[in-house]
């Protein structure tokens, strides 16, 4: 045999070995068990949530490390309606190998298969989704017998084996979420519900695939395409330059829009962008007007909405909602055939540029 190819089939053999005893070395540092309690124990710590997983737990170690678990739950805050915040039938979880050689869990790909979701926010303004710990405070006695709080620094490190730190979500490629269902229930008790049968973001290269589909009502949203890596623009938010090209096709209702253009973020600065939507007909009302319908159907409760004749607006009288949006400077482009309003003749080649 040619000794080139004896000494390469050496070399791929010796790599094959090492990469197994590496494998099976990873693969031990991730007990089941273990990283079940050091999950749990982690969100406790920096929620102050219960993790729960009440089904098996289930290790892969080929071709890559990968874990698996069923039935799984987060609870709620105490004052939510629901006891669980979240519940899931199962999640699948791909462990990168390097990282987990240093004790560090960083997460490459996820699965949710089952998501259930209760968002609700109170009367006093407060969202159950908000999972910051309140600052702890410590009574003590102060001259002249006075109670004082005094709040402590804490340090929330643990000392498990395995460490959990932000690169664990940073570092995901791929996401991908299929049967999920979002509600949410607003402070005085109006639940709106979301079905998403599927939602994904996949790395494809340098790019990233998006593909997503909502339905809220009798309405259908669709959105697939692709941007730009959002795993590196995540980890270079607000440290480098970040620049993020987007092709993206939005569906409402069957009627397609375009989307298409560049979001650029410099630290220390705004966000720039510059947006280009195209269509050749497409109904906006769907998008935007059945949240503002819906919020004003909550001050007049069941009564019927009249039409104002002597509104201060061409449209209505409702404010659009500015303040929600994202600060940032840039430029929206509008090229429209068919622009479709409610109770309105439709707006035909509309062009238009909005300059923030």
């Amino acid at each position: 045999m040619n000794k080139t190819i004896k000494t390469v089939l050496l070399v791929m053999l010796g790599t094959l070995i090492l990469g197994g005893i590496l494998i099976w070395y990873a693969s031990s540092l991730v007990n089941p068990a273990q990283l079940t309690k050091l999950l749990s124990a982690t969100v406790k710590d920096a929620t102050g949530r219960d993790l729960k997983i009440s089904g098996p737990v289930s290790l892969e170690i080929f071709p890559s490390i990968g874990v698996k678990a069923e039935q799984v739950s987060l609870s709620n805050a105490v004052w939510a309606s629901d006891s669980q915040m979240l519940t899931l039938k199962r999640i699948e979880m791909n462990i990168r190998l390097l990282p987990l050689l240093n004790k560090r869990v960083e997460i490459s790909n996820i699965n949710l298969v089952g998501l259930e979701t209760h968002l609700q926010t109170n009367q006093a303004g407060k969202a159950n989704w908000d999972l910051s710990l309140p600052a702890p405070t410590i009574s003590s006695t102060v001259a002249g017998g006075k109670s004082s709080n005094i709040s402590p620094s804490v340090n929330t490190s643990t000392s498990s084996q395995i460490a959990l730190d932000q690169t664990v979500f940073a570092a995901i490629e791929s996401a991908h979420i299929s049967d999920a269902r979002v509600s949410y229930q607003d402070e005085n008790g109006i639940v709106k519900i979301v079905s998403m049968p599927n939602l994904s973001f996949a790395r494809s290269g340098e790019k990233t695939d998006v593909l997503i589909d909502l339905q809220y009502e009798s309405y259908k949203l669709g959105l697939k395409g692709k941007i730009s890596s959002l795993r590196r623009a995540i980890l270079d938010w607000g440290l480098t330059p970040v620049k993020m090209d987007i092709d993206l096709d939005l569906t409402l209702n069957g009627k397609q829009l375009d989307i298409t253009g560049q979001l650029n973020k410099l630290p220390q600065s705004l966000l720039q962008l510059n947006i280009g939507l195209q269509s050749k007909s497409f109904e906006f009302a769907p998008l935007v007007g059945s949240l503002a319908l819906g919020t004003l159907a909550e001050k007049v409760g069941s009564a019927p909405i009249a039409k104002s004749t002597k509104g201060r607006f061409f449209f209505n009288d409702e404010k659009l909602p500015f303040d929600l949006l994202p600060e940032a400077n840039g430029k929206i482009s509008v090229n429209i055939d068919e622009l479709i309003i409610p109770d309105q003749a439709p707006f035909t080649n509309l062009k238009a540029n909005a300059s923030f």
